[in-house]
């Protein structure tokens, strides 16, 4: 009988045999053991195997699935916790009420007894302030050293895969008092001529003077990860925490909003350096031209604003080099101006490398929402492949950052918006991503678009100083404004009067009991949306109609059959209600 005591219990081996035990003689190999935050934000372990781990870990589930495991390093209990499928086995997390020292004692116990080759030193330091390319290694180039518009210092190379094959590589980061940083996320892109493009960020400002130098390290190839992609971790994060909200009709979804944006929750940014991060993608990479929506409600100081940067609303890429700089992507930013105190102008700005090219649309200020729109055209501007776009912040660090509500986001490939007046599906053609922001909480805005762009709040999946704050527009939660935004391409946010809804309350939409709501839209016999209406769950009895701008439930008799909707205007008296056509 084997026995071993862990947090003051008791273990007793039961079997030490096949399918029961995870060896590292059996062939495979812990490629990763990091620190993650749980669904119910408590630190958590974070443990990644290669494809044989991934296939013993597979098997050792199915026959002890609910049972105990105990995880040994260096002959000693990490940790004992209970096995749970959640059906994938390439990766695995340790959860518990751990404090922070407890995660990384187990991390710390887990890398030595199980770890990867080590990372060797190849080639010469380097400065921390390097303007030019050059070779660092047979196979690697140094592209260059910059900040992407989180701010946040990187590296990145071009490696020709053949004269590298079989090794990794990575760089590290010195600080000038003696730390060193490890790449906190990596970031990869095939290139033509068989090279690869890869980008290490660090978890840093890139501030020169405070940065000793990069040092170039390599080990064997397929042991385990450089580190984390941004957009790895957050699908990681979503996957394994609850929804907590209705899924879509189409499935798969998050809910959508039931109202046209700015819509019922949105975002708050407190002008301190709140920040929305969306990582790369090839959806986003692939648009040969990206159209972008936002709703906002901007806040601004009292002036006065003459020699006084503008505000930051939206940045793409970011820039290379130190002095005169090389920059790419694309931003959005707002400016005030003394001589029009009642104006605020919104410029839409393509770096083109030596420098960025704006375009200004001035508007009067008013307490409504804006509705800033502009395409982005990839010949117009330098591409940024493998940089985040960034909710509140600039392509370069001039811009103060964003402060004020922002209640509706949307990325269209292709110019122009779609469907301003109304709420989306998630469905419809061409839509690269949207955030609704409807799940009202927590630290990620999902993306109800099939593309599956979550954005993150602040600088981590943690809670940060960098969060904005999830607000709910009260005043906002009508079906359609009475002022539907006007599409354009040319970057207006100004509004106009909507006709059709002119006749309709303007009271927040109630959505009866008897009524299941759910996301769709209702369009008349034509097929074209009608802006604003709301549906809500219909059967062969049951359906909605929409009495003065209220849902109300509505029983249909046994011999109705299909689905159809009305819709009264306010003070019609006597008049008869047109039957519209819903998809739901």
């Amino acid at each position: 009988m084997i026995t071993e005591t862990h947090e003051g219990k008791t273990w007793l081996l039961v079997r030490n045999d096949e399918p029961f035990i995870m060896v590292p003689a059996q062939g495979w190999r812990l490629t990763h053991v990091g620190r993650g935050i749980d669904a119910n934000g408590r630190p958590m372990v974070a443990l990644e195997f290669d494809d044989a781990g991934a296939d013993r870990m597979q098997q050792l589930t199915q026959a002890q699935d609910g049972k105990p495991l105990a995880i040994i390093a260096n002959g000693v209990i990490v940790s004992a916790p209970f096995l749970r499928s959640t059906g994938g086995f390439r990766s695995a997390v340790i959860v518990g009420n751990f404090t922070e020292q407890e995660v990384e004692d187990m991390i710390t116990a887990l890398r030595q007894g199980l770890a990867a080759p080590a990372w060797q030193n190849t080639g010469a330091p380097l400065p921390p302030d390097v303007n030019d390319t050059r070779t660092l290694t047979p196979g690697v180039v140094l592209e260059g050293i910059g900040a992407d518009v989180e701010n946040k210092a990187f590296v990145s190379c071009l490696r020709d895969l053949a004269q590298t094959a079989g090794r990794q590589y990575r760089l590290v980061l010195t600080t000038k008092e003696g730390k060193t940083l490890e790449p906190s996320y990596y970031t990869s892109l095939p290139r033509e001529s068989g090279q690869l493009w890869e980008k290490f960020t660090f978890d840093t400002p890139r501030l020169t003077w405070k940065l000793e130098h990069f040092q170039l390290q390599s080990r064997p190839a397929g042991v385990g990860a450089v580190a984390s992609s941004p957009r790895e971790e957050i699908l990681a994060y979503v996957a394994r925490s609850p929804s907590g909200v209705i899924e879509s009709p189409a499935g798969g979804g998050w809910a959508t909003s039931q109202i046209a944006p700015p819509g019922r929750y949105g975002l708050s940014f407190d002008g301190q350096g709140d920040y929305l991060y969306i990582p790369d993608s090839d959806s986003l990479r692939q648009a040969a031209a990206l159209t972008i929506e936002l709703w906002i409600k901007p806040q601004f100081p009292p002036g006065p604003y003459k020699n006084r940067p503008g505000w930051a609303l939206l940045g793409h890429g970011g820039y290379l080099g130190k002095g005169h700089v090389t920059t790419s992507g694309f931003g959005i930013r707002l400016h005030r101006s003394d001589d029009e105190p009642d104006r605020v102008t919104t410029e839409y700005c393509s770096a083109t490398g030596p420098g960025i090219n704006c375009v200004g649309v001035s508007e009067r200020l008013t307490n409504n929402w804006m509705h800033v729109s502009r395409t982005f055209h990839r010949d117009s501007y330098r591409p940024a492949p493998g940089h985040p776009l960034v909710i509140g912040r600039f392509v370069l660090p001039t811009e103060e950052p964003f402060q004020g509500q922002i209640g509706e986001i949307r990325l269209w490939a292709g110019d122009g918006g779609r469907y301003s007046g109304i709420p989306l599906t998630g469905m419809e053609p061409g839509l690269v991503a949207c955030w609704t922001f409807e799940e009202g909480r927590g630290p990620i805005a999902r993306d109800i678009s099939p593309h599956a762009n979550h954005a993150r709040l602040g600088s981590s999946i943690e809670a940060d100083p960098a969060d904005p704050t999830w607000v709910e527009l009260q005043q906002d939660t009508r079906p359609a404004s009475d002022n539907v935004p006007s599409e354009s391409s040319s970057g207006t946010t100004q509004t106009q009067p909507n006709p059709a809804m002119s006749d309709v309350t303007a009271s927040s939409p109630i959505l009866r009991p008897a009524a299941e709501e759910l996301s769709g839209r209702v369009v008349d016999p034509n097929g074209r949306p009608v802006a604003g209406a709301q549906v809500g769950l219909c059967t062969d009895k049951l359906g909605i109609v929409v009495e003065g701008g209220v849902l109300e439930p509505w029983r249909r008799s046994d011999a109705q059959k299909g689905r159809s909707w009305r819709q009264t205007p306010r003070g019609g008296s006597g008049s008869k209600a047109s039957r519209r056509r819903a998809s739901s």
